[in-house]
């Protein structure tokens, strides 16, 4: 039986694509021009993975940089997840909360990070978004998550 806090980031997680702007397609023919700087100051980014028929997918996170390294948590078995484990080029461009573009995108490559760099990666996060983020960990504590280091290319 899942707990409540992992059914409740599963609804969320369903819900998400419904009420987002889908700017994959816009952002991957768009030159990637940008950097990690350009993400600073902002809440949200979005990373454009891609399926392998090559569409390309954004998808708005919470995030922290960790030098020129942008770190972010997903559900484990999320789109976005399945993506990066068969293709690891990734766009990221900030933008607002419902995923519309607000700068320049770059190009990288993203990984699954390990369990031995999950807590240094939510540190990064942590340190981003302070209070809320720690209220927004205890929600969802419950669901299996992944974190993801994206190295600019």
């Amino acid at each position: 039986m899942q707990a409540v806090s992992e059914r409740l980031a599963y609804r969320l997680n369903a819900l998400y694509p419904k009420v987002v702007t889908d700017a994959g397609l816009a952002l991957a023919q768009t030159p990637a021009t940008g950097g990690p700087a350009d993400l600073e100051g902002d809440a949200y980014c979005t990373v454009v993975t891609y399926r392998r028929s090559g569409e390309p997918v954004a998808t708005p996170v919470w995030f922290g940089l960790h030098g020129s390294v942008v770190v972010f948590r997903s559900l484990a078995d999320s789109g976005k997840i399945r993506r990066l484990r068969h293709t690891a080029d990734v766009l990221v461009a900030p933008c607002s909360a419902l995923g519309r573009p607000t700068g320049p995108a770059f190009r990288g490559t993203g990984r699954v990070l390990e369990p031995g760099e999950e807590a240094a990666a939510e540190a990064v996060i942590r340190r981003h978004y302070g209070g809320i983020r720690r209220g927004y960990k205890k929600v969802i504590s419950g669901a299996q998550a992944v974190y993801v280091a994206v190295t600019p290319a």
